[in-house]
């Protein structure tokens, strides 16, 4: 048995099928009486499904006496002279095509063994390689269609690839949605401090029906391992969302070490920025509030002036009895593990972050400075490590008026907004800049919205003879009656 080992890999994968290279190196234990040894027995090696073993071999030649059982690989290296060290090598392929995520994006997926605690790594060739995740620990790194990887024991890899629509911060797969979407990516950079180390991002930018199938109807926007699906005929909420997706990018490798199911602060900072990006292209008076108020303002359109209702994100009430009954369900929410309770989750992870840059006068930055460099599984452990330093019962207070005082601060507050404007991939290093914000006078009037059931209301049109006739119907119903 094996005293130290590594693992290489090199694998060449394409649309058809994937060969992988597998040399492993097996050491004893030098201070052991029995080191060196004359062979080696590697037992369960675990092989991925759908292959097809090429040859096994060690320093003095092939490898016969292996056997498979399920995808269980077992071995014992060729007897020779006594020695301290063997390498074997493994070579087979998995005969299975690439998963097509749309329209030219593929996926490919990779669980590869290792031994606990000694390194792990290998290149990836695969044309046209954009993005990609790896099992926390591992670090990585693109280049021309290869991908490198480095860690410790074992690792899966997920990987996309395809020739898109290309754009500077983003590779589009089905349309290519209109205008300049930089800010999606520009606001998250500089609000979070993070950057990928892929140079793009890949969108899948999918018609209705193919999204409902691949994410579902509730959402608009989903990221998985290295890529954004996001909904066609968003029109002006296209960029927010995409921002939002963006975040979860960025978060997925320096929150890397959070392996729970929670995700009220991944959810909050992409929330938190979705605001923002809002802001910047509509104003500060045509955002939702957090468990605020009901948001209305006028807009001027070809056929008339409409006015606008924006029902608060997450109701008062229903926070304030959260708090009163003492609930803790956010310790362990998600928008998946909680379907009954996303409008809520989402709100109150919102207002987390919010709080945070409120009340600490603090930046969002801040909040990335949190890592306790293992992997925590436990919620509570999560939410330990996380209260030391962000209150995440934000506005808890027994006194009616402290809270409704606390949630008005937070929606009334001037929330600033900075983009990239230099990025610096290979050092990290940001430029950020101030983005001014556009300022519109807000129409509030309680008698002329229906904030529950209406988000548009007519209120005025531009055609003369249209109001040339609303005025003799008027007179019409005047004189029959």
């Amino acid at each position: 048995m094996p005293a130290a080992s590594q693992v290489q890999y090199t694998i060449d994968s394409d649309n058809r099928d994937v060969e992988i290279n597998t040399t492993v190196r097996l050491d004893c234990d030098i201070s052991s009486s029995s080191c060196p040894v004359n062979s080696w027995r590697l037992p369960n090696w675990p092989l991925p499904e759908d292959v097809e073993v090429l040859n096994v071999r060690d320093s003095i030649g092939e490898i016969e006496d292996y056997s498979i059982e399920g995808n269980m690989l077992s071995l014992e290296t060729n007897r020779g002279e006594r020695r301290t060290s063997e390498t074997v090598k493994i070579n087979f392929r998995i005969n299975r095509e690439a998963e097509e995520v749309y329209r030219g994006l593929r996926k490919r997926e990779f669980s590869l063994p290792g031994f606990s605690g000694e390194r792990t790594f290998g290149e990836v060739q695969m044309d046209n390689v954009i993005s990609g995740r790896t099992t926390y620990g591992f670090e990585t790194s693109y280049g021309k269609d290869h991908f490198n990887f480095t860690g410790t024991g074992p690792v899966q890899i997920r990987l996309k690839a395809g020739k898109g629509n290309r754009t500077e911060y983003f590779e589009f797969f089905g349309d290519r949605p209109e205008g300049n979407h930089s800010l999606a990516y520009e606001i998250p950079v500089a609000m979070t401090g993070q950057v990928q180390n892929f140079k793009r991002f890949p969108v899948a930018v999918m018609d209705p029906e193919t999204f409902n199938r691949s994410v579902g109807l509730w959402s608009a926007g989903e990221y998985i391992g290295g890529s954004i699906k996001i909904r066609r005929n968003l029109e002006e909420e296209f960029t927010p969302i995409l921002a939002h997706e963006v975040v979860h990018g960025l978060n997925d490798r320096v929150l890397n070490w959070d392996q729970t199911r929670s995700s009220y602060i991944d959810e909050g900072t992409g929330k938190y920025v979705e605001y923002l990006v809002k802001i910047k292209l509509q104003g500060r008076d045509r955002v939702r509030e957090v468990f605020g108020d009901d948001v209305t303002y006028t807009v001027q359109r070809d056929d008339g002036r409409y006015r606008i209702t924006l029902p608060s994100q997450g109701d008062r009430e229903r926070l304030w009895k959260y708090y009163r009954d003492d609930m803790d369900f956010m310790k362990a929410w998600s928008p998946v593990e909680y379907p009954d309770e996303r409008r809520f989750g989402y709100a109150y992870s919102e207002l987390i972050i919010k709080n945070f840059i409120v009340n600490s006068n603090g930046s969002m930055r801040d909040i990335y400075s949190i890592d306790p460099g293992k992997k925590v599984d436990s919620n509570e452990e999560k939410w330990s490590i996380y209260s030391e330093k962000i209150d995440l019962r934000p506005c808890d207070y027994s006194n009616r008026q402290r809270f409704e005082k606390c949630l008005d601060r937070i929606n009334n507050y001037n929330y600033s907004v900075y983009r990239a404007s230099e990025i610096d991939r290979g050092s990290n290093r940001i430029m950020i800049e101030d983005i001014d914000v556009p300022e519109r006078e807000e129409v509030r009037n309680p008698f002329d919205f229906s904030p529950d059931n209406s988000t548009a209301e007519k209120i005025s049109s531009n055609s003369f003879s249209t109001w040339l006739r609303n005025i003799l119907q008027a007179l019409r119903d005047l004189l029959s009656s």
